[in-house]
């Protein structure tokens, strides 16, 4: 799996970027398949949003958490 966190300044927000596909560059990744390049943007005044995290999961193929 690929995860970073960067600021999104275009949208003022701080974002995690992420994917599946990992072991190459995400240059890379970027390039050969966008599809599998998600964008997690986090509101700075709200935090982040549990459906957020849930869909963030779904994207990434993880089981679904049952708390």
């Amino acid at each position: 799996m690929y995860l970073s966190l960067t600021l999104d300044r275009a949208a003022a927000s701080p974002t995690f970027i992420y994917s599946k596909e990992a072991g190459m560059s995400i240059e890379d990744v970027a390039h050969d398949n966008p599809s599998a390049i998600f964008k997690l943007r986090v509101n700075p005044l709200k935090g982040l949003d549990i459906a957020d995290l849930k869909k963030a999961a779904a994207n990434l193929g993880l089981e679904k958490y049952e708390d």
